[in-house]
């Protein structure tokens, strides 16, 4: 078994792309819409059969709400420097 993506629903969908290619330095690796209100993302490393992050908007449900009980799990090779660029 191959851990593939994790999901994470999102209010805009080009901000999201913006936050995590420009601090995370993830790429665009598959964009689709299934339907009128709804967009797909994937996006990852660029690395074949690596784990991805799935970005997914509808905009007939704006009202999205981030809790504590999500968690994605990236290492770095320096916390300092992240911690730098996200400011």
């Amino acid at each position: 078994m191959k851990f593939l993506w994790t999901a994470v629903n999102v209010k805009d969908m080009d901000e999201s792309i913006k936050f995590y290619s420009s601090l995370l330095e993830l790429q665009v690796m598959n964009q689709f819409s299934p339907g009128s209100n709804m967009k797909i993302t994937f996006m990852g490393n660029g690395i074949d059969n690596e784990t991805q992050l799935e970005l997914m908007e509808d905009s007939n449900n704006r009202d999205v709400e981030f809790g504590e009980h999500i968690s994605v799990g990236f290492a770095v090779e320096s916390l300092d420097n992240m911690l730098e660029k996200s400011t």
